[in-house]
This record gives structure tokens, sequence and C-alpha cells, in this order.
């Protein structure tokens, strides 16, 4: 489900790992582009040229702030970052968690009646999770965070609807019996960029921001151990594939000046 927004809106998944990318042109139509995991500046080069549209077109890019792949999250938020500064770009996010939220919903998987919590694998013993209703809107009851599975027992109520990732499904299993929860397998979805444009998202606050301000935490990313600041040359080089989308030019090394800083592997 999308509506036209009258704008053209840039939308990017990477939580699943990939980079899932979808353009919506002024007047509805919907582009997509599932990505293949490598890079992100060629597949939204790809939906431009099938546009016959010029990137420096773009006024809304919507964007996926997982939790999910550390990786892909921190390449998509210094790419959507890179045109918010040398572009006229509106940015607007939601979480993962969210949207997989809204696809077990159309799927019929889930009740829009209940809570719903999706749970995944943040790795070392901890768990992504989120408690999330659907009204008119979706609504964030609870906001992402990873947690042990003593802390995700206490969070879990008798009501919710459990959206479950295989790999830590036996786990949790335990803890659904003893609370009378409903208990659904979750499979990552790597294609969540069109449903970034879902009317029941937003883009009213807490689901929507305004504008990104972004530093790793443990409900970024699967690895949540701390991390010394810096700027790699992967760094270096995506700004410069985002600032040549935006057809505007940086002056000497300004490009990396401007651009976050961000954590080194």
């Amino acid at each position: 489900m999308s509506q036209a927004t009258g704008l053209m809106s840039l939308c990017i998944s990477a939580s699943g790992g990939g980079y899932s990318c979808a353009l919506q042109l002024p007047d509805g139509e919907l582009l997509s582009d599932p990505g293949d995991g490598q890079q992100l500046a060629p597949v939204v080069a790809r939906l431009f040229e099938r546009a016959d549209s010029a990137p420096t077109s773009l006024r809304e890019l919507r964007l996926d702030l997982g939790p999910g792949s550390y990786t892909g999250l921190r390449v998509a938020v210094t790419f959507a970052r890179t045109l918010q500064a040398f572009g006229e770009v509106e940015v607007l996010t939601a979480t993962s968690l969210e949207l997989l939220a809204l696809r077990a919903w159309d799927r019929g998987l889930i009740s829009d009646q209940v809570t719903v919590r999706p749970i995944l694998d943040a790795r070392r013993a901890r768990f992504h999770h989120a408690a999330i209703q659907l009204e008119d809107r979706v609504a964030l009851m609870e906001p992402p965070a990873a947690v042990s599975l003593e802390d995700l027992s206490h969070a879990i109520n008798g009501d919710d609807a459990l959206l479950v990732e295989p790999s830590v499904l036996e786990q949790v299993e335990a803890i659904a019996a003893a609370r009378g929860c409903t208990v659904r397998t979750l499979e990552r979805d790597r294609d969540l960029a069109g449903l970034l444009l879902d009317p029941r998202l937003g883009p009213s606050p807490p689901t929507w921001s305004r504008s990104i301000s972004w530093a790793p935490t443990q409900t970024d990313a699967v690895h949540t151990t701390a991390r010394k600041p810096g700027f790699t040359p992967t760094h270096a080089r995506l700004v410069g594939r985002a600032v040549s989308l935006t057809g505007r030019r940086a002056s000497g090394s300004s490009a990396c000046c401007r651009s976050p800083a961000l954590p080194r592997p």
C-alpha cells in the first residue's frame, strides 16, 4: 500500500543485509530494485535511469533505520546524510521492526487488533524487539531495544503476538508458552523499501524523524560492541557517489569534512 506524494521519493532499506530500494515518481508510479547486496549507489542510479529522471529532482528520502545489518545500515545512513547535506532532500525514517510488523499484518499472519512484538537475533545472547500496534496508523508502543533473554521475558505480555526470527525461535517459545502468547515465525525480509511509502507509517512522530541524528547504539545494529569514531576510505568513496547523485560539487576535501563521523569496522 502506498500513496502518491506529489514528490519524487527514494526509499532505502538495508536492515536485511542488502540494499533494497524503491523510487516513487510524482504521479505515484513505483519503481523497485531489490539490489545485489554489494553496493547502494549503483542501485539508486539504476532506478533514476529507469525513471528517465535526473537525481537532482529528488526531494524526499525515506530510510529504514534498523535494527539489522550493521554494515548495511551504516552505508545507508551515510548515503542519506550526504544527500541531505548536498541536496534539497527531506529525510524521513522508520524502524525495520515497524516494517516487519506491517508486512506480517498485510500477509494475514496476525490480527490487526493485537500488539505485535517482532523479535530478531541481535547476537551475543541479545534480542532486538519492540511493541507495535496498528489502528489507523502504526503506533510504536515500546521503542526498539536490544536486551538479554531475561529482560525480554519481563517485557513480553500475555496478549502480545510474537513475530520471531527462526534462529531464536527455540529460546523464545519457552517464554511464549509461559505467557500464553501466540507465536509466528518471521523471516527477515530483505525487500522492505516499498513499505516505507505506506501511509499507515506517518509521517508523524515518533514513527518518523524529520532529520537524521545517528550514532551507533545497541538498537542500531546486530553487533553492539563499542567502536571508535573515524572516517574510512570506504566512507569517502560512498560520500563521493552520493554527492555525484545530487549534481552538486564539493570544493576540495570538504565532502569528507562535512560527512558524518562513523565508526570503523
